[in-house]
C-alpha cells in the first residue's frame, strides 16, 4: 500500500492487499465447498466479501502494464465472489425451468466471463466495479 493513498482507511490501517484477496478467496472456497444446494446466506457472504475487497484494494492504480498479474488476481477473486452471489438465484431460476443440474456447469463459465471483463476494465484504467454502483454507495455510507 502506498503512502499517498487517498483513503484514510488504507493509510491508517496499512492493509496488505494480497492478504485481503487471500482471506476473501479462502472464505469463498470454504463456503462454496459445502455439500448440498446453494443457500441464500452464501449470496450474502459473497456480497460482504465484495464490499471488503472494494474497500481495501486500490484497483485504480493497476492500469499500468507492470501490474498485469495483480489485475488478474483481483479480477479472479472478484469473479469467484460474484459467482457466490449469483449461485443461489441462478440455481432457483434454473430449477424453475427444470435445469437445476446446470448450475454447477454454468458457474465456472460465468467466472471466466466476469474475471475477463474485470481485467479488461482495469487495463483501461477503470476499477473492476462501476463507480456509481449501489455497492460503492453502500461502502461509502458505512
Amino acid at each position: 500500500m502506498s503512502e499517498g493513498s487517498s483513503s484514510a482507511l488504507n493509510t491508517d490501517h496499512r492493509v496488505d492487499q494480497a492478504a485481503v484477496l487471500g482471506a476473501t478467496l479462502a472464505a469463498t472456497v470454504s463456503i462454496s465447498a459445502a455439500d448440498g444446494p446453494w443457500e441464500p446466506m452464501e449470496s450474502v457472504v459473497g456480497a460482504v466479501l465484495i464490499c471488503l475487497v472494494i474497500t481495501y484494494v486500490d484497483a485504480e492504480s493497476l492500469s499500468d502494464d507492470r501490474y498485469r498479474r495483480r489485475r488478474v488476481a483481483l479480477a479472479s477473486v472478484l469473479g469467484v465472489c460474484w459467482c457466490l452471489v449469483i449461485a443461489w438465484p441462478l440455481q432457483l431460476a434454473l430449477s424453475g425451468l427444470g435445469l437445476g443440474r446446470w448450475t454447477d456447469f454454468l458457474l465456472p463459465l460465468l467466472w471466466i466471463v466476469l474475471a475477463w471483463s474485470q481485467v479488461r476494465r482495469m487495463r483501461r484504467g477503470r476499477p473492476p466495479w462501476p463507480r456509481k454502483s449501489w455497492l460503492m454507495a453502500l461502502t461509502r455510507r458505512l
